[in-house]
């Protein structure tokens, strides 16, 4: 097995058993690491580990992902986790996000986004 292909699958597992301890072990590494990690696993996989980062760190590289690949992980991780890592996203990625959600989850969050942030 290819050390790419194995190192994946060694942080899937790892995430699988102890997600916390996955998070932190993700957020040491490389940004640049970091998200080639993330983008290599199954949105499911990073959304697991994904309520367990530092809203910031999650936003930093859901801003990397393709946009439909963040809708995915962002739906997928729970509200709280979500709407933290998507209000620390740039704007222009935050559109993107929203923009490759199906009609009604969209309509949802814009929804939502019309609200003043603390109400």
């Amino acid at each position: 097995m290819p050390t790419k292909k194995l190192a994946t699958a060694a942080f899937k597992r790892l995430i699988e058993t102890d997600a916390p301890a996955a998070a932190r072990f993700l957020q040491e590494l490389d940004p640049d690491d970091s998200q080639a990690l993330l983008s290599a696993l199954p949105p499911q996989a990073t959304a697991s580990v994904a309520p367990h980062l530092h809203p910031g760190f999650l936003a930093g590289l859901l801003e990397t992902l393709p946009p439909d690949a963040a809708g995915e992980i962002l739906q997928r991780a729970g509200q709280g986790p979500a709407a933290d890592a998507f209000r620390a996203m740039n704007a222009a990625a935050r559109a993107a996000v929203v923009d490759s959600l199906p009609a009604e989850r969209r309509k949802a969050i814009q929804e939502l986004l019309s609200y003043p942030e603390d109400s």
